[in-house]
């Protein structure tokens, strides 16, 4: 460039050096312009030249960088091509994700590349020429590179699944290795549960537990098996590439599972089978004594059923029996199947089975055989008490019944009702049921009572009972059916009330819709049309909903009719809901007229709108002056007469709207504006009428200015149209149309149809035919019309009538002459066309086989000729010819069925030609045949040459795999460390697969060779051609074979020098490796940091112990390895066998001297831990037990159930406690364990650590104590509070029970009253016993100093105050009972004695004296015997004599009132607050204890009251000392305990006169000192002192001896003390019954008697004075009672009363029997003692 600049200066310079010499006129100017002008012409093409020259470089530069750019890329695509076609897929899960990661760069890598690619594509071509870009090579390497990035999409695609397989099958293994592990570890766990070997019930409630919840623990696993399994079965049916491991793989995982399921399924069997002999034993142990129970309850009732009273008792103690003896019969046959079926599973224990069976059949028998005895003594009692029992059964049920019938429930909702009713309607099932025995129940009890006495209580009260029961009966059928009633109407109303609801809400939507459309108010006819059909719509609803208004309303007035006890409320309800439905409706109803009226009035409007814009569009058009052209005058008034029809057919319009105006001024005249309506209908008739006048004087104007002109024109114009009709009717024929002449010259006519005779002009001809038959149409009105034009010309013009008359008929005539021809040239024209048709199908389809027949003739020398003839070549000319095939067979199917269809018709309508017709049709089917089969033979050879090119193109495939595959392995490139070795090595073996695997591709490809030379020799191919395609197959598939035998032992060689090369990197990495290892490990095992806490060290130990575990496996595990693999290379021969065998020795040493190491620092680490370990557990207990004491709440409860919930608490906390006591064991024997390891500080810190442990632990334990006495304290107030509460309630019932009683009108009424006294009375007798356990817990928590002492004395006093208000009221009322008794017995008597005076006055008052002897002597005889009968009534009037009980108590003065027991209850309940205040209190005890309560944190209780709890802080031991005394008396707490042990109890006397209310046996612990005998529950109980009964306290009256009367237990003593209460104690053995016996009467012989000393009484004694009433077998058992037995009175069956006194003296007096249902035994006793002398009596007799 810098040459050429320099060249173009001087060239420069010489131009203006020749033009100044041209210009100065050089003789030689001439000459040097034209030099110049040669110089600048060569500088232009140097010029030219050299531009050239720099384009062509620049090109050239383009394309050689488009090659370099190229590379790159190939170079780029080479790299990732390893990536992709890595078989690298990971060893595990974790690292198959990484490489999916790196993968998933890799893809994103190649997705981005692909914009670069297209880059080069369009940048370096667009810089390179046309020609070049051209140029073979640049498109070779485009196709190349594009070739070649779709392969890498390919191969990256494939190695993704690969590793999305890989992932897959690593997730599956992991998930079986756990659940295996899982299986193996509760297999091991299954193991230790042996329920075979467990004979005690709770261990095995233990490991059933255990075993239910490794079940619950199974079933979430069988899920994980499920989704393994499930895993496993989709990767199998995703074909993956290891499927048979992984079938092998969960077909272990199955087996395991199904070896787990049938371990548990035994081990559940074992465990229900050892269970159910267990739960077999405790329920027969639980059998035998429930058939014990049974019988000791049968001999109870012995001595009863002698009569009613017996019977009545017998049945209260025998309820239930039969069916308890059913329940225990079923009992033993389940218990019988059960032992047969643990016999079969437990062979071993069958005998013991069999045993326990044994027993309880034993024990049942004796109670049937009891129960038979007893039946059989009892006879009619056993009928009469089932009766009894059934007549209780059936009071109590028709109670029960009558008080569900006579609930007053009210339902408040239909389905409550509907469940009242239901259950109403139950109650009729059941009573309906209970009806025969109702009836058979009736019939027994009137046989009963019709035998019976009619004077005994018993009897007469059974009879009221029946009358009762009769009643009763009648009063529940009545109660039901109104109740039955009541219910009924009930649901009806909620019935009416939900239809009523439903309605009412119904109506709200209604009238809510009409509020919102009244304020529409539409503004146009599409807004009425659309409020129109919102409105019919809810027209339509609500009269849909119609029926349910009515529903309701006829629904009311059925309950109406009905009276119904809320008619009157329905009713208004119905009527408003009527109401508000007819107003609803009418509202609907003016709305839809309104939106009707709207409606038309809009669609009226709309209409004039419409109409009048379609006459001012009409007015428009009828206001057009264009009738004066006269050349066109005919067309105008032919359409002015269509304008005039058009105007005249919509007159209709105007008359329509003019009606519909009336109809609206007629139907609504008030509601709309007539204005408005008038002025539109004027408007439209004033623009009518103007339409009307413009068209009409148009018309007349148009019609009279041109009227002959008109009528020529009409003629000119037919004449013209029927001229152009003939011509077509000769259009087409052989003939030609004639001519015409109008006035003498000849018509111009132009043809228009063509003249050949073809299928176009044919289809010509056809169109105009149609054509002038729509025209033909039109012309006729204008030929009719031409008869009016006539009329009014001629009367015009009246010369010229004939003249018009003649042409108006031409034009007729010739008009009707021309529709015959012109149908027939109809006709003609579609034979034509149907024949030319035919003609033109069969030509084209010969040219259409003819153009297929050259185009398969090209595919032929294609095929053949071709010497450069590729597969894809092959493949698409077998695509073309197949299509071709399937276009011929499509089109000749369709085609020949066409033509035969067109061939048969054209034959009819030409039949002389019918054979020419077949015979091209013939003739085309023939050469369809002849064109596919030579498209089949050439679709033969097509397939035949493609299976040979591309036998071709497999063959090269496989030639140029294995000759880069060659190349690869004559690579001397062996790797420079292990890692590329290895990766070598990988890609080696991979090859070799895959040079193994291509063997199947050879081998396929040889088959293939043989098949396709046999096809070549059968085929019809030229022989030329079959040569050369046999030769090049040999000869090819022969050097493919060479080639492949090549590479095979070229990758043996490549593989044993790479082995070779590996094994030794690998030895000098393995002990590098190991001696680097040996050294870290060396730096740790030589530390000597020994931990600064327990947490510390035991970090150390742990990581230390696995450190040297790991240390020793995986060293020699290495250490093995190396010395295997440097014995190997020295066995090998290797050069330099002495430096490796050097380097082994050193290897060995130094792994030994680690291991010392490791072992001196685990054991310093071990001592370390033991100290660290000791201090770290007592501070570890010495927090706990301070969390463990500030975790018990200062709360006592509020009442009962929350201390109990407390003290449930307290017990689970001491439970705990005892795993820390063993935790505190453990820490003193590590103590002494420790002291002879350590000295100096360590010890002295050992033995301190272990001091405040024990000394913490102590404190603990007090103030646990303490917590819990306090809690059972205040358990026994709350119990207390309770017992009171529930007791003084009781007695408030009883005395108004008794206050509230009927007064009785006869004697039966009142031995009822007596009766149900009596009952009363038992009663309060059972409740004595909870008096008893109330006022002992009371006097307990007195003595024991409670907080709330003063409460609790205030509650006794109470209780015993009301006791003694209950027992004086039941005194009371039972003395009244007697004194009305008596009066009423008075009463009776004197009404018979009288009756029976008044019956003996007629005999005196008779005076006759008889008439003869005879009569005389009668007569004396009869007043003799009038005397006696009078003697004897002397008694019965001397008894009337006698005072009753209410005379005689007017008679004496007045009673004091009895005093009160206040100050004796007040000094018996004294707190220990108010004895200490009474005495002065110099004890120091006490004066401790006033000092320690003083210092007691005061709490508060659940109830707000205060109470003390001694502070956490202080010694349990100072509280003990002090409170000890308040827990229990001081007898039973400090006295030495001579004897101790298990007795059975029976308290059987409760005073002198009464049996004991709780005579059941209790076992205690007993336990006997000087003073008494204390009761406890256990010995663990004797030691705290705390007794679980009162005790019994010894004075001089107390005596023991053996109860040889009791003859239902042995070894039986009886205990009597003072106030007449006696025990009986039952020892196991006589020996233990006289030691207890001899042990007692030396504590009584003990007690000095002293007469000042009195023993206090026990409250049941103060509390409940004996009744006078005693029975026989209290007198047989106690002697003394007989001593103090008081005057009874018995009553008789008869009714005689018989006094019987210890002393002589008579008194003459009635008595009223005491006795109730419970004494009926002792007054038949005593029936028997006293006789009887009437049986019939009314009057009592006195034994004298």
């Amino acid at each position: 460039m810098i040459f050429g600049n320099s060249m173009y200066g001087q060239l420069e310079n010489l131009t203006n050096h020749g033009e100044s010499m041209i210009n100065q006129g050089h003789f030689a100017g001439k000459k040097v312009s034209e030099r110049l002008d040669m110089l600048k012409l060569k500088w232009d093409n140097l010029i030219e030249m050299s531009s050239n020259r720099a384009q062509s470089l620049n090109q050239t530069h383009d394309y050689y960088q488009f090659f370099s750019d190229a590379d790159d890329i190939d170079t780029w695509m080479l790299d990732m091509l390893k990536l992709v076609s890595s078989e690298d897929i990971g060893r595990d899960e974790l690292s198959a994700q990484t490489l999916i990661k790196k993968h998933k760069d890799t893809q994103d890598l190649l997705d981005n590349y692909h914009k670069a690619i297209e880059g080069f594509k369009q940048n370096n071509l667009q810089t390179l020429s046309a020609e070049k870009q051209n140029l073979p090579d640049v498109q070779q390497r485009l196709q190349s590179i594009e070739r070649r990035y779709i392969e890498l999409l390919e191969l990256s695609k494939l190695r993704k699944q690969k590793l999305h397989d890989a992932l897959a099958l690593f997730r599956l293994l992991a998930d079986a290795d756990n659940v295996e592990a899982w299986i193996e570890e509760k297999e091991r766990f299954l193991a230790t549960l042996d329920p075979t070997v467990v004979n005690d019930i709770e261990e095995l409630e233990v490991i059933k537990h255990r075993f239910d919840g490794f079940e619950r623990d199974m079933n979430s696993t069988a899920s994980k098996v499920a989704i393994v399994g499930h895993q496993a079965r989709t990767l199998v049916q995703n074909d993956h590439p290891n499927s048979q491991e992984i079938l092998d793989r969960i077909n272990k995982l199955n087996h395991n599972w199904a070896q787990l399921r049938r371990l548990v399924d035994k081990k559940r069997d074992d465990l229900s089978s050892t269970f159910g002999v267990q739960t077999f034993h405790i329920e027969c142990n639980e059998t035998i004594s429930w058939i014990q129970d049974k019988i000791r309850i049968v001999q109870s009732t012995e001595d009863l059923g002698r009569d009613l009273g017996g019977v009545m008792t017998m049945q209260r103690r025998l309820s239930g029996l039969e069916r308890d003896m059913a329940a225990i019969q079923s009992k033993l046959d389940q218990l019988e199947s059960e032992a047969s079926t643990l016999e079969k599973d437990h062979p071993d224990e069958a005998r013991e089975l069999r045993t326990k069976i044994g027993q309880i059949n034993s024990v049942w028998y004796e109670l049937k055989e009891i129960l038979r005895r007893r039946e059989e003594s009892m006879g009619e009692a056993a009928e009469l008490q089932k009766f009894l029992r059934d007549l209780d059964h059936f009071s109590a049920w028709l109670t029960r019944t009558q008080t569900s019938v006579a609930s007053e429930d009210i339902p408040n909702s239909l389905n409550e009702a509907e469940q009242l009713l239901n259950q109403h309607q139950t109650i009729k099932e059941e009573i309906d049921r209970y009806g025969p025995d109702y009836a058979q129940m009736k019939e027994y009890g009137h046989r009963v009572i019709r035998d019976a006495d009619t004077t005994d209580p018993q009897y007469i009260f059974l009879r009221e009972r029946l009358n009762a029961l009769d009643d009763g009966w009648n009063e529940l059928d009545q109660m039901w059916h109104q109740k039955k009633n009541m219910l009924t109407e009930a649901m009806q109303y909620q019935m009416f009330v939900r239809d009523s609801n439903q309605a009412e809400i119904l109506l709200n939507h209604q009238e809510a819709y009409l509020a919102r459309e009244k304020e529409q108010k539409p503004k146009s006819f599409d807004d009425v049309e659309f409020l129109l059909k919102k409105h019919e719509d809810f027209v339509t609803t609500m009269t849909a909903n119609e029926d349910k208004i009515q529903g309701v309303c006829s629904f009311a007035q059925r309950l109406c009719q009905e009276n119904h006890y809320l008619g009157d409320r329905i009713l208004t309800r119905a009527s408003v809901i009527n109401d508000r439905y007819a107003s609803n409706r009418q509202t609907a109803i003016e709305m839809q007229d309104k939106l009707h009226e709207s409606l038309k009035y809009f669609q009226f409007i709309q209409d004039c709108d419409d109409l009048k814009e379609w006459l001012e569009m009409k007015s428009l058009q009828a206001q057009d002056d264009t009738y004066r052209d006269s050349p066109n005058i005919h067309t105008k008034y032919l359409r002015h007469q269509a304008f005039q029809a058009e105007i005249t057919s919509n007159k209709e319009r105007l008359l329509a709207l003019k009606r519909h105006a009336e109809q609206l001024r007629d139907e609504h005249p008030q509601q709309l504006d007539f204005t408005v309506i008038d002025q539109r209908i004027n408007e439209l008739d004033e623009a009518w009428s103007q339409l009307e006048d413009i068209t009409r004087e148009k018309g007349e104007r148009l019609f009279d200015a041109n009227r002959s002109k008109l009528f020529q024109q009409s003629i000119n114009n037919l004449d013209e149209f029927m001229l152009n009709i003939e011509k077509h009717l000769y259009a087409g024929e052989s003939t030609a149309a004639p001519t015409d002449f109008t006035d003498g010259q000849p018509l111009s006519v132009t043809t228009l149809e063509p003249l050949e005779n073809n299928l176009t002009a044919t289809n010509i001809l056809l169109l105009k035919q149609t054509t002038i038959e729509e025209e033909l149409l039109k012309r006729q009105q204008q030929v009719d019309e031409l008869r009016v034009q006539a009329e009014k010309l001629k009367q015009i013009e009246p010369e010229k009538s004939e003249e018009i008359d003649t042409k108006r008929l031409q034009v007729e005539e010739k008009f009707s002459q021309l529709l015959l021809p012109l149908e027939q040239k109809k006709l003609r024209l579609k034979q034509q066309k149907h024949l030319h048709q035919y003609m033109r199908d069969i030509e084209d389809e010969q040219i259409w086989l003819s153009e297929k027949r050259h185009l398969l003739q090209t595919y032929a020398d294609l095929i053949f000729h071709d010497k450069q003839q590729t597969l894809m070549n092959i493949q698409l000319l077998k695509r073309k010819n197949e299509s071709l095939l399937k276009e011929i067979e499509n089109h000749e199917q369709r085609l020949l069925e066409h033509l035969n269809s067109e061939c048969t018709r054209i034959s009819q309508d030409y039949p002389t030609r019918a054979d020419e017709f077949q015979e091209r049709l013939q003739q085309l089917s023939d050469n369809y045949i002849e064109l596919k089969e030579t498209i089949k033979t050439r679709r033969e050879h097509l397939e035949l040459l493609e299976n040979i090119h591309q036998y071709y193109y497999d063959l090269s495939e496989a030639e140029a795999w294995l000759g880069e595959q060659e190349l690869y392995m004559m690579s001397e490139e062996r790797g420079k460390d292990e890692l590329s070795t290895q990766t070598f090595i990988r890609k080696q073996q991979t090859m070799e697969q895959t040079i193994e695997n291509y063997s199947d591709i050879l081998r396929e490809l040889g088959d293939r060779a043989k098949s396709l030379i046999q096809d070549l020799e059968q085929s019809s191919l030229s022989r030329d051609l079959i040569n050369e395609n046999h030769e090049l197959i040999n000869k090819r598939q022969t050097q493919l074979d060479k080639l492949y035998a090549s590479l095979k032992d070229l990758s043996v060689e490549r593989r044993q020098r790479l082995d070779e090369t590996l094994k030794l990197y690998r030895l000098h990495r393995e002990i590098d490796d190991l001696e680097q290892w040996i050294s870290d490990r060396e730096l740790i095992a030589g530390s000597h940091e020994l931990g600064q806490d327990f947490e510390h060290v035991s970090m150390l130990l742990d990581r230390f112990a696995a450190f040297a575990q790991e240390t020793e496996q995986i060293g020699n595990e290495r250490l093995q390895h190396a010395n295997e693999m440097i014995d190997l290379l020295i066995a090998n021969g290797h050069v330099d066998s002495a430096q490796i065998a050097e380097l082994k020795d050193t290897l060995n040493e130094s792994y030994q001297d680690l291991l010392e190491m490791i072992e001196t620092r685990l054991q310093s680490l071990k001592a370390s831990w033991e100290l660290q370990k000791f201090l770290h557990d007592c501070k570890e207990i010495l927090l706990t037990m301070q969390e463990r004491k500030n975790a018990i709440p200062d709360e006592i409860g509020r009442d009962q159930q929350s201390v109990q919930q407390l003290l449930r608490k307290h017990q689970q906390f001491e439970t705990e406690l005892v795993l820390l006591a063993q935790d505190i064991q453990r820490i003193q024997q590590e103590s002494k364990r420790l002291h002879g390891r350590y000295a100096g500080e360590k010890e002295t810190e050992i033995k301190q650590k272990e001091v405040d442990v024990l000394t913490q632990w102590k404190s603990l334990q007090q103030f646990v104590d303490q917590r819990k006495r306090l809690l059972n304290d205040y358990e026994d107030l709350h119990r207390f509070f309770n017992l009171t509460r529930d007791l003084n309630m009781w007695m408030d019932v009883m005395i108004r029970q008794m206050n509230n009683s009927l007064k009785p009108r006869d004697v039966s009424g009142v031995d009822l009253l007596m009766n149900n006294h009596q009952s009363l009375k038992a009663e309060i007798d059972a409740r004595q016993e909870n008096f008893t356990m109330c006022i002992n817990l009371g006097k307990d928590l007195l003595n024991r100093r409670h907080a709330r002492s003063s409460e609790v004395k205030d509650k006794c006093v109470q209780l015993s105050m009301l006791r003694d208000r209950l027992e004086d009221t039941w005194n009371e009322r039972w003395d009244y009972l007697q004194v009305i008794l008596d009066v009423y017995q008075f009463a009776r008597d004197a009404a018979i004695a009288e009756t029976w005076l008044i019956a003996q006055e007629s005999y005196l008052t008779n005076e006759e004296l008889g008439e003869t002897l005879d009569q005389v002597e009668n007569l004396i005889k009869r007043h003799e015997q009038f005397e006696k009968s009078l003697m004897a009534q002397e008694d019965r009037f001397n008894a009337l004599r006698n005072l009753t009980q209410l005379e005689k108590k007017r008679q004496l003065p007045p009673s004091e009132p009895r005093q009160s027991r206040l100050p004796i209850y007040l000094e018996e309940f004294k707190t220990w607050e108010e004895r200490d205040a009474e005495r002065p209190s110099t004890s120091p005890d006490k004066s401790k204890l006033r000092s320690t309560t003083a210092e007691e944190k005061t709490v508060t209780d659940g109830s707000g009251r205060p109470t003390t709890l001694p502070d956490k802080q202080r010694s349990s031991q100072e509280y003990e000392s002090i409170s000890g005394k308040q827990r229990r008396s001081e007898s039973a707490a400090h006295l030495p305990t001579i004897k101790e042990g298990f007795l059975s109890r029976k308290h059987e006397w409760e005073g002198h006169e009464r049996k004991a209310t709780h005579r059941a046996w209790e076992k205690f612990y007993c336990a006997l000192t000087s003073k008494g005998l204390s009761f406890f529950k256990d010995s663990k109980h004797l030691k705290t002192g705390r007794t679980v009964n009162d005790d019994l306290n010894f004075d001089s009256s107390t005596s023991v001896a053996q109860a040889t009367d009791y003859r239902k237990k042995t070894n039986v003593f009886r205990l009597k003390l003072s106030g007449g209460n006696e025990y009986l104690f039952h020892s196991k053995d006589d020996t233990e019954m006289n030691e207890w016996i001899i042990s007692i009467n030396s504590c009584i012989s003990s007690i000095p008697t002293v007469s000042s000393t009195t023993t206090q009484m026990p409250s049941v004694a103060l509390t409940s004075p004996p009744t006078v009433i005693t029975s026989s077998s209290s007198s047989t058992s106690s002697p003394k009672h007989q001593q103090q037995q008081q005057p009874v009175m018995t009553t008789s069956s008869s009714g005689v009363e018989m006094t019987q006194a210890p002393t002589s003296t008579e008194q003459k007096s009635r008595t009223l029997p005491l006795q109730s249902s419970t004494s009926t035994e002792s007054t038949s006793a005593q029936q028997a003692t006293s006789g009887k002398k009437k049986s019939g009596g009314f009057f009592s007799i006195k034994r004298k």
